[in-house]
């Protein structure tokens, strides 16, 4: 009797590790790997719960580009593997929150440059409660550096503030940004004075803590140029304007798609419009706190569709409750994680 409850007790034991959940990936990782001919290859990789994901790459001390890369993303014992399209782009270990680099073969790296392959998992930096001020105020971007130091904040019904260690304070009239080559660039003088700025959305971080950003700043004022990091206070900014559909959450099958769906978003009248591949749509939308964003209200044409990605579309539209812009691409959320990725058409 004794052996037969022993027995059951393994059982229920095996079972128990069995149903373990298995810790899932999910975040954003950072590190720079070495590099052959340059100073290291600043590396971001963003794995997202339903196997999506990005990898942004920058060669340092090299021109300032940044490679962004779309990726899908699978995981066994712990190996996370990364695909570009259908072709593997590199394969890392999986452990205490760490993603570790593995060579050509799947195998550790050894040696004494073992520990720089490592890509830490990171907090995104979106709010703070020293910003809660400046939102109060109207502020709808802010951006700041270091060596030396320097801030920008704009109100784009007010007026830009521009400081530094360097020079006196610079207070300019309002300009409408332009939305170009996957950036902002805002342009505005005062007297002399001449302010160029440059937003663009990619990951970064401001070279004197552990943060990430999700936007990189270059403000050249008066001739001198200054680089450092952005945030977005009022976040409706980023969200304005036309995007087209690249990716769909859901179907297991590659669509074909005659015309690809498109969100217009209006933040004067909290409307939005589009199509969704096949029929106009057009509702409401409303914004909440921590990125949120929900749709409602939704109506379009009735118009006989050939296939059923519409479908698709819409009921990855109705399960967003959150949104972010992240490498110029609009990323519609839900709890089950990226539903619709879209890029710009038309900007601010």
């Amino acid at each position: 009797m004794k052996s037969i409850n022993l027995l059951i007790v393994f059982a229920l034991m095996g079972t128990a590790l069995n149903a373990q959940v298995t810790v899932i990936p999910a975040g954003t990782f950072y590190g720079i790997i070495p590099c052959a001919d340059c100073n290291g290859i600043e590396t971001y990789i963003e794995l997202n719960a339903n196997k999506t994901g990005m990898v942004q790459e920058k060669y340092l001390g090299k021109e300032d580009r940044v490679s962004v890369a779309s990726i899908r993303w699978q995981m066994k014992q712990n190996i996370v593997t990364l695909f570009e399209n259908e072709t593997q782009k590199g394969s890392y270990l999986f452990s205490n929150s760490q993603l570790k680099k593995l060579d050509t073969k799947g195998k550790p790296i050894t040696g004494s440059l073992a520990s720089k392959y490592i890509l830490r998992k990171k907090t995104i930096v979106t709010t703070n409660s020293s910003w809660a001020n400046k939102m109060q105020k109207g502020i709808d971007v802010i951006a700041m550096g270091n060596e030396p130091s320097w801030s920008l904040e704009l109100d784009f019904e007010k007026d830009f503030n521009f400081t530094s260690m360097e020079s006196d304070p610079i207070t300019a009239a309002a300009t409408k940004p332009v939305f170009e080559n996957g950036g902002w660039t805002v342009k505005a003088s005062s007297g002399n004075n001449v302010l160029d700025i440059r937003i663009e959305p990619r990951y970064c971080n401001d070279g004197m803590s552990d943060r990430v950003y999700q936007y990189y700043a270059i403000a050249t004022v008066n001739g001198k140029t200054y680089k450092g990091v952005s945030v977005f206070l009022n976040s409706s900014f980023a969200l304005n304007g036309e995007w087209e559909m690249e990716y769909l959450s859901g179907p297991k099958i590659m669509l074909e798609w005659r015309k690809m769906p498109t969100l217009n978003f209006d933040m004067a009248q909290n409307r939005v419009s589009g199509t969704d591949g096949c029929n106009r749509i057009m509702g409401s939308f409303k914004l909440s706190d921590n990125s949120g964003l929900s749709f409602s209200q939704m109506a379009g044409t009735l118009m006989a569709c050939p296939d059923n990605n519409a479908d698709f579309f819409n009921r990855a539209l109705s399960k967003v409750n959150r949104f972010r812009v992240v490498n110029g691409r609009l990323e519609l959320l839900s709890g089950e994680g990226l539903m619709i990725r879209m890029k710009r058409v038309v900007g601010i």
